[in-house]
Protein backbone atom coordinates (compact mmCIF):
# COMPACT_ATOMS: atom_id res chain seq x y z
CA UNK A 1 0.00 0.00 0.00
CA UNK A 2 1.04 3.59 -0.64
CA UNK A 3 0.92 6.32 1.59
CA UNK A 4 -1.12 9.29 1.23
CA UNK A 5 0.13 12.41 0.13
CA UNK A 6 -2.49 15.15 0.95
CA UNK A 7 -0.59 17.87 -0.77
CA UNK A 8 -0.75 15.93 -3.82
CA UNK A 9 -4.73 14.72 -3.24
CA UNK A 10 -5.40 18.54 -2.35
CA UNK A 11 -3.73 19.69 -6.09
CA UNK A 12 -5.94 17.16 -7.58
CA UNK A 13 -8.77 18.27 -6.55
CA UNK A 14 -8.13 21.88 -7.37
CA UNK A 15 -7.55 21.22 -10.97
CA UNK A 16 -10.57 18.90 -11.45
CA UNK A 17 -12.30 21.72 -10.05
CA UNK A 18 -10.74 24.28 -12.48
CA UNK A 19 -11.34 22.00 -15.34
CA UNK A 20 -14.89 21.61 -14.35
CA UNK A 21 -15.55 25.14 -13.82
CA UNK A 22 -13.51 25.67 -17.71
CA UNK A 23 -16.16 23.16 -19.06
CA UNK A 24 -19.16 25.61 -17.60
CA UNK A 25 -17.33 28.02 -19.21
CA UNK A 26 -17.50 26.87 -22.63
CA UNK A 27 -20.80 25.31 -22.27
CA UNK A 28 -21.85 28.88 -21.46
CA UNK A 29 -20.41 30.18 -24.48
CA UNK A 30 -21.97 27.11 -26.29
CA UNK A 31 -25.28 28.22 -24.98
CA UNK A 32 -24.56 32.00 -26.17
CA UNK A 33 -23.14 31.08 -29.41
CA UNK A 34 -26.32 28.82 -29.87
CA UNK A 35 -28.36 32.39 -29.12
CA UNK A 36 -26.94 34.59 -31.67
CA UNK A 37 -25.92 32.14 -34.45
CA UNK A 38 -29.23 31.30 -35.88
CA UNK A 39 -30.43 34.84 -36.09
CA UNK A 40 -27.34 35.94 -38.06
CA UNK A 41 -27.55 32.60 -40.36
CA UNK A 42 -31.56 33.85 -41.23
CA UNK A 43 -30.33 37.55 -41.81
CA UNK A 44 -27.46 35.93 -44.27
CA UNK A 45 -29.64 33.52 -45.44
CA UNK A 46 -32.82 36.18 -45.68
CA UNK A 47 -30.17 38.56 -47.94
CA UNK A 48 -29.30 35.81 -50.02
CA UNK A 49 -32.72 34.50 -51.15
CA UNK A 50 -34.49 37.79 -50.75
CA UNK A 51 -37.54 36.12 -48.91
CA UNK A 52 -38.11 36.44 -45.36
CA UNK A 53 -40.52 33.63 -45.41
CA UNK A 54 -37.34 30.93 -46.64
CA UNK A 55 -34.79 32.36 -45.03
CA UNK A 56 -36.99 31.64 -41.69
CA UNK A 57 -37.71 28.40 -43.19
CA UNK A 58 -34.30 27.26 -44.11
CA UNK A 59 -31.87 28.29 -41.47
CA UNK A 60 -31.69 25.74 -38.65
CA UNK A 61 -29.54 22.85 -40.60
CA UNK A 62 -27.05 25.38 -41.38
CA UNK A 63 -27.21 27.18 -37.78
CA UNK A 64 -26.99 23.68 -35.76
CA UNK A 65 -23.75 22.53 -38.14
CA UNK A 66 -22.17 25.98 -37.72
CA UNK A 67 -22.49 26.10 -34.31
CA UNK A 68 -21.24 22.87 -33.68
CA UNK A 69 -18.11 23.47 -36.00
CA UNK A 70 -17.00 26.65 -34.45
CA UNK A 71 -17.69 25.29 -30.71
CA UNK A 72 -15.50 22.18 -31.75
CA UNK A 73 -12.62 24.35 -33.33
CA UNK A 74 -12.49 27.14 -31.07
CA UNK A 75 -12.71 24.67 -27.85
CA UNK A 76 -11.49 21.83 -28.67
CA UNK A 77 -7.47 20.60 -29.00
CA UNK A 78 -6.16 18.29 -31.34
CA UNK A 79 -5.78 17.97 -35.22
CA UNK A 80 -8.61 20.14 -37.34
CA UNK A 81 -10.13 16.85 -38.89
CA UNK A 82 -10.63 15.74 -35.68
CA UNK A 83 -12.47 18.61 -34.65
CA UNK A 84 -14.82 18.82 -37.83
CA UNK A 85 -14.91 15.11 -37.52
CA UNK A 86 -16.83 15.71 -33.66
CA UNK A 87 -18.66 18.77 -34.59
CA UNK A 88 -20.34 16.90 -37.14
CA UNK A 89 -21.42 14.02 -35.10
CA UNK A 90 -22.14 16.26 -32.49
CA UNK A 91 -24.53 18.22 -34.88
CA UNK A 92 -26.52 14.87 -36.03
CA UNK A 93 -26.52 13.45 -32.90
CA UNK A 94 -27.59 17.14 -30.96
CA UNK A 95 -30.67 16.98 -33.82
CA UNK A 96 -31.83 13.31 -32.81
CA UNK A 97 -32.14 15.04 -29.12
CA UNK A 98 -33.62 17.76 -30.24
CA UNK A 99 -36.28 15.66 -32.19
CA UNK A 100 -37.22 13.21 -29.71
CA UNK A 101 -39.39 15.83 -27.48
CA UNK A 102 -40.96 17.11 -30.56
CA UNK A 103 -42.00 13.61 -31.37
CA UNK A 104 -43.33 12.62 -27.76
CA UNK A 105 -45.35 16.36 -27.67
CA UNK A 106 -43.41 17.46 -24.95
CA UNK A 107 -44.81 20.96 -23.73
CA UNK A 108 -43.39 23.30 -21.69
CA UNK A 109 -45.75 26.02 -22.07
CA UNK A 110 -43.23 28.75 -21.73
CA UNK A 111 -44.63 30.75 -24.64
CA UNK A 112 -47.10 30.50 -27.24
CA UNK A 113 -45.16 29.92 -30.45
CA UNK A 114 -43.17 27.17 -28.48
CA UNK A 115 -39.75 29.06 -29.40
CA UNK A 116 -38.13 29.33 -25.84
CA UNK A 117 -38.73 25.17 -25.84
CA UNK A 118 -36.76 24.72 -28.21
CA UNK A 119 -34.43 26.76 -26.81
CA UNK A 120 -34.08 24.70 -23.78
CA UNK A 121 -34.45 21.35 -25.78
CA UNK A 122 -31.82 22.65 -27.77
CA UNK A 123 -29.13 23.78 -25.08
CA UNK A 124 -29.98 20.43 -23.26
CA UNK A 125 -29.05 18.36 -26.10
CA UNK A 126 -26.17 20.39 -27.11
CA UNK A 127 -24.83 20.05 -24.08
CA UNK A 128 -25.32 16.57 -23.07
CA UNK A 129 -23.98 15.72 -26.60
CA UNK A 130 -20.74 17.67 -25.90
CA UNK A 131 -20.11 16.15 -22.66
CA UNK A 132 -20.37 12.54 -24.32
CA UNK A 133 -18.02 13.52 -26.66
CA UNK A 134 -15.48 14.60 -24.16
CA UNK A 135 -15.83 11.75 -22.10
CA UNK A 136 -15.41 9.37 -25.23
CA UNK A 137 -12.43 11.71 -26.17
CA UNK A 138 -10.71 10.84 -22.62
CA UNK A 139 -11.23 7.59 -23.22
CA UNK A 140 -9.72 7.19 -26.37
CA UNK A 141 -6.45 9.31 -25.38
CA UNK A 142 -6.60 7.09 -22.40
CA UNK A 143 -6.60 4.18 -24.42
CA UNK A 144 -3.78 5.64 -27.32
CA UNK A 145 -1.42 6.58 -24.11
CA UNK A 146 -1.66 3.27 -23.00
CA UNK A 147 -1.23 1.59 -26.24
CA UNK A 148 1.71 3.98 -27.30
CA UNK A 149 0.16 6.27 -30.06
Amino acid sequence: MQDCDFKNFKLIRVNNYQMIQNRGIKYLMLIVGSLVIPFLVTMVIIMITGDRITGMKNFSIPSIILIHLIFSLTQLKGRILKKVIYGIFAAIISTGLIIIPMYFDIQLNIDMYGFWEVIIFFSLATIGTWECMYQIDKKINKNNLQQGI
